[in-house]
Parts: structure tokens; C-alpha cells; sequence
């Protein structure tokens, strides 16, 4: 798939299952703010093969694009998109984005964001990621 390709397939599963109502959320959309983000066009989306085993520097691609996020008030999200989900497994994912989470809480900049995770083999676990990970986006709070 192209990297445009991509995006739209993200945008998809964005209307067809994130702005949707879920039983496990009370009957409301699983992010009741990706709608709104989605039609204002508030989203960034980068298609990165990343590996899961990067040591997360401060200089690195993702923590990179995470400052870019934050020095972009029109942003309101940013999707990381792997451009080979399988390539890269849904535990060695979530490990990744609680490596990501704790990274980022630790720097003064970034520690107002949280990343979650998504991949097509992961569990669904709306407010209690396992083992403390969550999707692969990283949004604004």
C-alpha cells in the first residue's frame, strides 16, 4: 500500500470504529474527540517503518515528531503508522508505547500527551490497556 493509501485506511477504521459507539464505553465513541479532530482536519498522519526496539532518544524520529506535535496548536493528534503491521508484533507494539508513554512523561514538553496503540492482533482494552500500553497515536490532553 501507498502511504496514502494508508492514511485512508487509518481515516476508515477512524469512522468505522474509534467515532463509533461501543458497549464498553457506556454506548459512546471509543474517542468522543476523533470526529470533530477528523473533520477539522486537526490530525497528522506519518507512515514510518519504526522499530520497536528504538531506544527512544531525544533526537530520534519518534520523540521528533511527538515536539512537532506539541509546537502545532492547529494539531490536535498524531498517528505514527507502521506501513507493515505485520511486521511488527501487538506485545513488542504495546511494550513500545509504554516505553514511548514513560519517555514522554519524563520530559517537560511532552509530558501533557499520551500515546495508545493499535494494531490489528491487539486486544481491545478502553481504560485498561495491559501491561500498561494503550494505540498507536499519540493525542493532546
Amino acid at each position: 500500500m501507498t502511504p496514502h493509501e494508508i492514511v485512508a485506511a487509518m481515516e476508515r477504521w477512524s469512522e468505522e470504529f474509534i467515532e463509533q459507539p461501543h458497549h464498553i464505553v457506556g454506548d459512546l465513541p471509543v474517542c468522543p474527540f476523533a470526529k470533530a479532530a477528523r473533520l477539522k482536519k486537526r490530525i497528522r498522519f506519518e507512515v514510518v517503518p519504526f522499530d520497536t526496539a528504538d531506544p527512544l532518544e531525544p533526537d530520534g524520529a519518534i520523540l521528533s515528531l511527538v515536539r512537532e506535535l506539541t509546537q502545532q496548536p492547529e494539531l490536535e493528534t498524531l498517528f505514527v503508522i507502521h506501513p507493515e503491521p505485520t511486521q511488527i508484533g501487538a506485545r513488542p507494539l504495546e511494550a513500545f508505547v509504554s516505553r514511548l508513554n514513560a519517555r514522554m512523561a519524563a520530559e517537560r514538553s511532552t509530558r501533557m500527551l499520551q500515546a495508545f496503540e493499535a494494531h490489528p492482533q491487539s486486544e481491545f482494552c478502553v481504560g485498561m490497556p495491559r501491561d500498561e500500553s494503550a494505540m498507536e497515536g499519540f493525542a493532546k490532553t
